[in-house]
């Protein structure tokens, strides 16, 4: 029958009973097409977006994660959200998604998704970059063998401040394997002074890391004074070099042109010698 709502009509061999209240609604039931994300951690909670055609603001619909349902959410006709459960079983575990409307009539369509163990962080090298962002950060750590896009968060207390966004996500430039990341610094509003930015990562773009690790915004390295600004051929002459952006952690070196190049001591932030 095509879909739509028609009059139901009680009848017998006397006579029909009619009443205006009386419907019922023929329906496409839902077919789900894909889904995002499609892994998550055992703790659950993953908002798993179903994308689909024939969703109903008026029905009430279960997700079904292999043998456990969660209620899903009504976003759209082509979409519905689904918090994905906890599964104690901590293995990498891939389950069946499907849909039941009205708690009866299954989507003869099935997803899949895959509980996995949440990354931890262990290393960022550098741990110094430049305001204006774009410098490559190797992140090392385990349980980067996402199914999916592999995500850096950056955030900092001081963020609201300085007018930078109090969380900003950037997907990784590359995934080398399960326990290499490399992702690309964001920009940040420069200031005359370091600035301390927690990273974190993702395998979904929604659950974050165990753990974050920090690395520091600081100037870029400029020169004001060097004194003294002479020295005898013979070499030995302390040099201090005045200027900003020196920062302790940094591998700093005086370059002598032709006469070569001197490991730096940093005094202050602001001085080396």
């Amino acid at each position: 029958h095509p879909f739509g709502i028609v009059p139901l009509v009680l009848s017998s061999e006397e006579t029909d009973v009619i009443s205006n209240d009386a419907v019922f609604e023929f329906y496409k039931p839902p077919q789900i097409i894909s889904a995002y994300p499609i892994s998550g951690p055992h703790h659950g909670n993953t908002p798993v977006k179903v994308h689909g055609k024939f969703f109903r603001s008026t029905t009430e619909y279960l997700c079904h994660f292999g043998g456990i349902s969660v209620p899903g959410e009504f976003l759209t006709v082509g979409s519905i959200v689904c918090p994905s459960p906890e599964m104690k079983n901590l293995g990498d575990d891939v389950v069946d998604v499907t849909i039941t409307d009205r708690g009866a009539n299954f989507t003869q369509e099935s997803l899949s998704f895959t509980y996995v163990q949440p990354p931890t962080l262990k290393s960022l090298s550098p741990v110094h970059v430049f305001f204006e962002g774009g410098d490559s950060i190797a992140v090392t750590g385990h349980g980067f063998n996402s199914t999916e896009e592999v995500w850096c968060r950056f955030s900092s207390p001081l963020a609201s401040v300085n007018g930078f966004g109090n969380i900003i996500k950037v997907r990784a430039n590359f995934v080398l394997d399960n326990e290499h990341v490399v992702c690309a610094s964001p920009s940040y509003p420069p200031i005359n002074e370091q600035v301390e930015v927690f990273v974190a990562l993702s395998t979904n773009g929604h659950d974050w890391s165990t753990n974050s690790l920090s690395i520091y915004y600081v100037p870029n390295l400029s020169i004001s004074e060097v004194h003294p600004s002479l020295g005898t051929v013979e070499g030995g002459t302390i040099v201090s070099v005045f200027g900003t952006g020196f920062f302790e952690g940094d591998d700093l070196w005086c370059d002598f042109g032709a006469a070569g190049s001197m490991a730096a001591k940093l005094i202050s932030y602001n001085k080396v010698s």
